[in-house]
């Protein structure tokens, strides 16, 4: 078979497999308590409100700040035929900006991670793709860190909140078979009113 040939089959494989995928009944097995794992890329939106700029030391600092990276969430939850309901602990990539010039280092760090509940509903009741939407609230911890050295002058101002915060997701589930789901989701999550966060993450779930 050429290579070709081989090409021209591929979108077919892949429509055959996505069909086959779509025909396969739903285990009823996946019903019940589940650990779910995710990892992905998350991209943090911060906006300061100018917070930062109580002094003409951080007058260099931005307004703005995005940062984009590696994110783990770690989910505990329960599936009851369409719905699913989860408790999650996310942890996301801090932002950390500098800006420097011959007589100051200016920087700012912001960490963020939170526990949240989720509600899910899965659409397509009995078979194996299953397109989902839902909705989060969490509890978030956040830190905020600036530092300035001036002229061998130092300050700094730090502030750690608990704050809620709420999201929606939407995403796409796969049933490998009994107990194993493979998912595909993507995120909003508001952390703070200055803080906001997508994700695009891939996970695997196991239902006990």
């Amino acid at each position: 078979m050429t290579t070709q040939a081989l090409r021209s089959l591929t979108p077919i494989a892949l429509a055959a497999v996505l069909g086959a995928a779509v025909a396969m009944p739903a285990s009823a097995q996946n019903n019940g308590l589940y650990i779910q794992g995710d990892v992905g890329s998350s991209a943090l939106e911060f906006d300061d409100g100018e917070r930062f700029r109580t002094s003409d030391l951080y007058r260099d600092l931005k307004d703005n700040y995005d940062e984009s990276g590696l994110m783990p969430r770690l989910s505990l939850g329960y599936r009851s035929g369409n719905w699913r309901f989860a408790a999650d602990y996310t942890l996301y990539r801090k932002i950390d900006e500098s800006t420097d010039n011959s007589n100051a280092n200016i920087g700012a760090k912001i960490k963020a991670g939170g526990l949240g509940f989720s509600v899910m509903y899965d659409f397509l009741e009995g078979s194996a793709l299953r397109p989902y939407v839902g909705a989060r609230i969490g509890v978030n911890q956040l830190k905020y860190d600036v530092h300035a050295s001036v002229l061998g002058v130092s300050d700094s101002q730090s502030e750690d909140k608990t704050k809620v915060g709420y999201g929606a997701m939407a995403g796409l589930g796969l049933e490998l078979g009994d107990h194993w789901t493979a998912d595909l989701g993507y995120r909003y999550n508001q952390l703070n009113s200055d803080l906001d966060v997508h994700e695009v993450t891939v996970g695997l779930r196991l239902t006990f």
